[in-house]
């Protein structure tokens, strides 16, 4: 493999990875304000 596509394999998994713990972390940032106020 390739510098290149080994770098572009990298961008697409961090991509994947931050979109599925998106919803995660949004969730979790929800929680902590609604207890906090």
């Amino acid at each position: 493999m390739s510098r290149a596509e080994h770098l572009y394999h990298r961008i697409m998994v961090g991509l994947l990875f931050t979109l599925l713990a998106l919803p995660f972390t949004g969730h979790t940032a929800l929680c902590t304000v609604v207890r906090l106020e």
